[in-house]
């Protein structure tokens, strides 16, 4: 934290170290949750597996069809519930949280903050998360994603093979 005070000190002219005080215990928290986790995957033999898969992504620019913000919601909350169904199948082998379609209000600051306006560079209006208790459980996961008849995959990160700095 204090390398990136003196960066923007010297390049800035502006003292920051007082508000990033306040981060440093949160940051140094956040880091110890995430080094506890891979010291417990790296216990898993999928682990390496985990890791070693790579990421890709659509060749061109992911743009829904519908230009329309209103009838793409209607769409998405029709989505949601294929998204739901689909992955309800399963009965308990992963946690399924359904935060509902994503709200008018991020979407359309979305908008206007990183698509210039373009409806059709929405892309996550229906959403799901799902918690997986082993890396083993989330390689099957991924997997199933990429054979539902009729569904395709258009772009996969791994965090785990390129974690954010936090983790």
């Amino acid at each position: 934290m204090k390398d990136i005070a003196m960066g923007v000190k010297n390049e800035f002219g502006v003292n920051i170290t007082e508000g990033l005080g306040d981060l440093d215990g949160l940051i140094t928290l956040s880091k110890e949750a995430y080094d506890c986790a891979l010291n417990k995957f790296n216990k898993e033999d999928a682990f390496k597996d985990l890791v070693a898969c790579k990421p890709f992504e659509y060749d061109g620019e992911l743009l829904q069809c519908e230009k329309d913000l209103e009838k793409l919601f209607k769409e998405a909350q029709e989505a949601q519930g294929v998204l739901r169904a689909e992955w309800d199948k399963d009965g308990g082998a992963f946690k399924v949280d359904d935060p509902g379609v994503k709200s008018r209000e991020r979407a359309k600051e979305k908008l206007e903050k990183e698509y210039d306006g373009n409806v059709g560079r929405l892309k996550d209006l229906a959403r799901l998360s799902l918690t997986f208790q082993t890396c083993d459980g989330l390689l099957r996961g991924r997997e199933r994603l990429r054979g539902i008849k009729g569904w395709e995959v258009r772009r996969l990160k791994n965090r785990f093979a390129s974690p954010t700095p936090l983790g």
